[in-house]
């Protein structure tokens, strides 16, 4: 790897691997997201995205948020105020968003080849009610795991580190 000068996405870049930014819409459980920061850490990912909208009160996701500005411990971790900063914000970028979602035009973990896609924003959202319609509906593609038996979702930090294993370069 790189000198400690040089980011991870830099490392990734060179190295000619897929640049992943971790997007968390609305997070709200502390552990869940202390969990997916370490899953984060091990698979040396940096670019760790918060959002805390508060621009939609009817929305349950923006209700049961977490507020973000209560912990000073978050690290080198990126806070937005909103879905749509965040989607103008990693476009202007030249990143690619993916959804992590459970419907029928989602694509298999498996079926993807991450180093074919460049730049990529990899969305996760709330355990209950996961993302909102516009991150959802910004997404170029959707993903799920695949999964057997009758359970069909899983702990949001769970997703995240089998999503991070699957990506070249980070393992």
């Amino acid at each position: 790897m790189g000198d400690s000068s040089e980011s991870c996405t830099e490392t990734h870049a060179a190295a000619g691997l897929a640049n992943i930014a971790v997007i968390v819409e609305n997070p709200s459980d502390w552990n869940n997201l202390d969990r997916i920061r370490r899953a984060c850490a091990v698979f040396r990912n940096t670019d760790v995205r918060l959002i805390q909208d508060t621009t939609k009160p009817q929305d349950p996701r923006c209700r049961k948020c977490l507020v973000l500005g209560d912990r000073a411990d978050l690290g080198d971790c990126r806070m937005l105020q909103s879905t749509s900063a965040c989607l103008q914000e990693l476009a202007s970028q030249g990143y690619l968003s993916m959804a992590t979602a459970l419907d029928e035009s989602s694509v298999n973990l498996y079926d993807l080849d991450f180093t074919a896609k460049g730049k990529i924003a990899i969305w996760f959202g709330q355990e209950k009610y996961g993302l909102t319609d516009e991150a959802l509906n910004a997404a170029a593609t959707k993903i799920f795991i695949p999964m057997s038996g009758m359970v069909q979702s899983l702990n949001v930090a769970a997703s995240v580190t089998i999503i991070l294993s699957e990506v070249p370069g980070l393992v």
